[in-house]
């Protein structure tokens, strides 16, 4: 998982491989699994449509609106151990999974849920259709997951690029996106223990003249998108 926790900004260490699988290794060995399988992470509650939201945790949100503009492709940058793809997966959608760590991505397409197991990132949504395939390789190799994809996911994964090199990052992935699509990126409102809420990623986006949706979609996608999402640590 290139997303995860702690302080790692080490260029070298965000591109290996072997770091990663070590640092799983541990984690699953102090029994820390799950909280990496199934992350609901604290965030303040939106109104969109007449409802209330946790912009972190809700898929049910962005299922909504991919079905309204027919956005069905979906890649899961840095996506570690999360069972966050499976879910969408089970929910009618073609996921591609893709992470630097062999083993992260061995761990999480060997979770077998029960048939009755509701995953608890789509509201237990079940629809025929979807597909799911875990893709080992690197975010900045632009050979590998290729796209075009609909819905670029990234979770905690290009907040932890140094900054210098968070641009590079960012570009790769918008690269995969297709023309009319939806780039969520996810961060921690803590990572610089700031009073005001904002987003690690907000300036780049704005910078190469994406349009923003903070939180909340707005009600039409002409191209793309930027969808930012802040939760605390």
């Amino acid at each position: 998982m290139q997303a995860v926790l702690g302080d790692v900004r080490n260029h070298n260490e965000m591109q290996d491989a072997r770091f990663w699988d070590a640092w799983w290794d541990d984690c699953i060995s102090k029994g820390e699994a799950g909280r990496f399988m199934f992350p609901m992470l604290e965030a303040p509650l939106v109104k969109h449509a007449g409802g209330y939201y946790d912009v972190a945790n809700s898929n049910a949100l962005r299922m909504d609106v991919m079905a309204q503009f027919g956005l069905r492709k979906i890649l899961c940058a840095g996506s570690g151990i999360s069972q966050e793809p499976r879910a969408l997966a089970q929910a009618g959608f073609d996921v591609t999974a893709l992470d630097l760590s062999p083993k992260a991505l061995a761990v999480a397409s060997a979770f077998e849920p029960r048939a009755d197991d509701r995953l608890p990132f789509c509201g237990g949504v079940q629809r025929p259709g979807g597909q799911l395939n875990f893709v080992v390789g690197s975010i900045l190799d632009l050979t590998v997951c290729p796209g075009p994809f609909d819905v670029i996911i990234e979770r905690r994964t290009i907040s932890r690029f140094r900054e210098q090199d968070r641009s590079t990052a960012l570009q790769a992935l918008a690269e995969r996106l297709g023309k009319v699509g939806i780039f969520l990126s996810h961060c921690n409102d803590s990572y610089r223990k700031s009073e005001k809420r904002f987003h690690a990623s907000e300036a780049w986006f704005r910078e190469q003249n994406w349009a923003i949706w903070d939180g909340v979609p707005n009600s039409t996608l002409a191209g793309r998108v930027a969808w930012l999402v802040r939760s605390a640590a």
